[in-house]
């Protein structure tokens, strides 16, 4: 476009200005100046008209270019469906189911429009395979595939071949096709259907043009499909030859079937001779000859004539045949020919004009001029077409042989998927054999243990011990573990294996219920018992809730009912620390199953601890129980947070260990805990309380509200007692000698080294549960009255007056 504009432009500038400069020049200027303008503006505009045409007559041809490819794409789509709608068809369904494409032979017809090409196929007892799924008007102009019992035949319409020409592009795209559905043999042979009113009717140069298009044909397809295909030349139409339909129509039903030609023999070197076709031709006419003489004593007069003349007819057309197939087999530049099998006449009973071939040799010999067409008499009789493929064309399907590329790239791809299909075969067998034995091993320890283990059972005492128990359960349990622990599909040899293990270990989970369920029921009974004689609300309350998880599966809370009886066990120093870690694993076996129906609960017990409980607030039972938790009983050494300079200045009074304070009693750990009315952990435990009781309601917004509030209340007031035990506990250390003193005042002094502000800092960063700017001495001496600390007040007055005693000398 931008070429075109720039055109017009240039062309419009230089004829305005060489008309600009015309009007403008002077007299004074040189006359040669306006001319050699014009000039110039002459061959612009000329060269620029060139230059459209051109430009024109491109478009023109990229125009037609583009719309034969659009239109050779909607083509290839239709020949496309085509196939793919007649293979499907082809190979049938269920028992009718052809196991491959090449269980049938596959031919090409080709031939013009008045060929008589589908009567031929129909007279052989072909059927129309995809007439009744796609227009009409495609399977004529471009495929029309026929199929019977014994044979595929693709007619080929006139879209992609006739006798004017192929279309190069389509007939690829046939061959395409056929390699697609028989790659290793797309085609059995080609069967061309030349009308023989054609070789009667055009000169010798119509003759040769038609024979260098089938010759054309028959080779590109043979290339594309790497394969040297026969083709068998059938002349319909044979009663447009006089006196053929005379000779022949008292010969009986079953002899006008046979065919009627010369089949070639299939020598190694596959080149047409015509010294043969001659001499087969001579020897038919003579058979032919033979049977005068019985014919003419069977008809009647007026057909004793077609009967004398038709070798004579027979043999001038032969001659043309011979001429045209000599034309067809002959070898092209490069040495390659078409493998003609044979030639065959034929007549499907079609209507048309008679050519006398005798009458016309005749006349052209003694040169006059006859009329030599005449109007066929009515005759809807077919002769020697309806046995052509039964009798000469299947018997001979496997001479075309295959590709051998592509024969031996299928070879190879059977073997390789046949020696895939033993090695993996043989591989599963392998794994089989060895997942038999693994699982056969498995089975074997797991009956000699199972052996072993009822000998230790029965051998224990009904006061055994928990380490005895733990060591026999843990044997079984090994070996149970290891044969339900999840395989993949691969490693196992039945389906009932899982079954098998399944069994194993709900064996394996009974045996933990009578035995080591009533230990743990011992074990947490005796101590919950040891504590309601000691009066220990806070030890009942934690102690009962482990004792009712064990006949409760919905209150269990594992983890820490694990680690209770581990501190247990390992605070008796029954067992040894390999034994605790078994233990560990026996009961996650243990509470993982069904347990809380195994075992009856002592309620005896049970009413006794609830009523050591009974007028009791539950804001101290859940506090304390909170101060018991695992994830809250860390406690911390805050000699850390009280600065490097402490002990210079400060020391803790005799055995005071204060210090050494839960971690929720410190900032980090006030940030940590939950307290509010909203908190899941005060949720959690007013609703365990509350089922110790025998009340599953859960716990309410209320309750919950004003158990937050006590709750808070009851830490606050530890949390100001711990504080104020450590600030109480830390006095001035005695200074023995002046010059330590000095160092100590000086140190107290500065603010980067002072112990003093250290403390302080700790103090109030710790005290003051909320975000606030670091203090000075003034606000930190209020929030020490605040907290009722008095000493840690006449600390900060001493420092104001050692402040102001020292001043800058220190």
């Amino acid at each position: 476009m931008f070429k075109k504009i720039f055109s017009i432009f240039l062309v419009i500038t230089a004829i305005l200005g060489t008309f600009a400069f015309w009007l403008t020049a002077s007299e004074e200027q040189p006359v040669w100046i306006k001319w050699g303008m014009l000039v110039v503006t002459v061959v612009i505009v000329f060269f620029t008209c060139v230059w459209w045409w051109k430009q024109r007559k491109l478009n023109q041809t990229e125009k037609e270019e583009h719309d034969q490819h659009v239109l050779l794409k909607q083509d290839t789509r239709v020949i496309q469906q085509l196939f793919r709608i007649a293979t499907k068809k082809i190979q049938g369904q269920d028992r009718n189911k052809l196991e491959s494409l090449y269980s049938l032979p596959w031919y090409l017809v080709l031939g013009g429009e008045k060929d008589a090409k589908s009567a031929i196929l129909l007279q052989n007892g072909f059927e129309p395979v995809n007439e009744r799924y796609l227009d009409e008007s495609d399977t004529e102009q471009y495929l029309r595939f026929w199929s019977n019992d014994n044979a595929v035949v693709v007619e080929v319409g006139h879209r992609i071949f006739d006798n004017d020409g192929i279309d190069e592009s389509l007939w690829q795209v046939l061959a395409k096709q056929l390699l697609k559905y028989r790659p290793r043999q797309g085609l059995n042979g080609i069967v061309t259907v030349i009308g023989c009113d054609r070789l009667m009717t055009g000169d010798k140069k119509e003759r040769t043009r038609l024979s260098g298009i089938y010759q054309e044909a028959v080779l590109s397809m043979g290339a594309e499909l790497s394969l040297n295909l026969p083709v068998y030349a059938a002349f319909s139409k044979a009663d447009s030859i006089a006196d053929f339909t005379g000779f022949f129509e008292s010969f009986t039903a079953c002899d006008s079937e046979n065919p009627f030609g010369i089949t070639f023999e299939d020598d190694v070197s596959r080149r047409y001779d015509k010294q043969q076709f001659e001499a087969e031709s001579l020897a038919l006419i003579q058979s032919i000859a033979g049977q005068q003489f019985e014919l003419l004593i069977n008809v009647s007069s007026d057909k004793s004539g077609s009967i004398i003349a038709w070798p004579y007819q027979l043999r001038i057309f032969l001659e043309r045949v011979n001429e045209f197939l000599s034309d067809i087999g002959r070898e092209n530049r490069v040495r390659e020919a078409v493998w003609i099998r044979g030639a065959y006449l034929m007549s499907s009973g079609q209507k048309g004009i008679e050519h006398d071939l005798l009458t016309q040799v005749v006349a052209e010999r003694a040169e006059f001029n006859t009329n030599n067409q005449v109007e066929q008499q009515p005759n809807r009789r077919g002769f020697f077409t309806q046995r052509l493929f039964n009798n000469v064309i299947l018997p001979e399907k496997n001479i075309v042989g295959v590709n051998e590329w592509r024969h031996a790239g299928y070879l190879l791809f059977r073997t390789a998927v046949l020696v895939s299909v033993v090695v993996l075969i043989s591989i599963a067998g392998l794994k089989l054999q060895e997942n038999w034995n693994v699982d056969e091993d498995w089975r074997t320890t797991a009956l000699s243990q199972i052996r072993f283990y009822q000998n230790d059972v029965q051998s224990l005492s009904n006061d055994n011990s928990m380490s005895e128990v733990v060591a026999v359960l843990r044997e079984l349990g090994d070996v149970v573990a290891e044969g339900v622990q999840p395989k993949p599909w691969h490693e196992k040899v039945s389906i009932k294996q899982t079954d098998t293990a399944e069994s194993v270990y709900s064996a394996y989970e009974k045996q933990l219920h009578q035995i080591m369920l009533p230990k743990l029921e011992e074990l947490i009974s005796s101590e919950l018992y040891v504590y309601v004689n000691l009066g220990n609300p806070s030890r009942i309350f934690e102690i009962l809730r482990y004792y009712q998880m064990l006949f409760d599966r919905e209150q269990l809370n594992f983890s820490e009912l694990q680690t209770y009886l581990l501190d247990n066990l390992k605070d008796q120093g029954e067992l040894s620390p390999d034994e605790l870690y078994s233990f560990s694993l026996l009961i996650e076996d243990l509470f993982k199953s069904h347990y809380d129906k195994q075992l009856q609960p002592n309620l005896d017990l049970i009413d006794v601890a609830t009523n050591n409980l009974e007028g009791l607030s539950p804001e101290r039972l859940i506090y304390a129980r909170i101060k018991e938790m695992p994830e809250y009983r860390t406690q911390v050494d805050l000699r850390s947070q009280l600065g490097e300079k402490f002990d210079s200045l400060f020391e803790f009074t005799n055995d005071f260990h204060g210090y050494l304070i839960l971690e929720i009693f410190t900032k980090q750990g006030y940030s940590q805990i939950d307290l509010t009315a909203k908190s899941p952990l005060l949720r959690s435990l007013m609703s365990e309380f509350k089922a110790i009781q025998g009340d599953m309601s859960g716990a309410s917004v209320i309750e919950l509200r004003e158990l937050s509030k006590q709750v808070q209340r009851l830490y606050f007031a530890d949390y100001i007692y711990y504080w104020k035990d450590l600030v109480n506990n830390i006095q001035i250390k005695q200074f023995g000698d002046a010059s330590v003193l000095s160092y100590a005042l000086r140190d107290t002094r500065s603010p980067a080294t002072s112990p003093l502000l250290d403390v302080l800092d700790a103090v109030v960063v710790n005290t003051t549960l909320a975000v606030a700017d670091q203090p000075d001495t003034k606000g930190q001496k209020r929030a020490a009255g605040q907290l009722g600390l008095k000493k840690a007040k006449k600390v900060l007055n001493k420092v104001d007056k050692v402040n102001r005693a020292v001043g800058d000398t220190c």
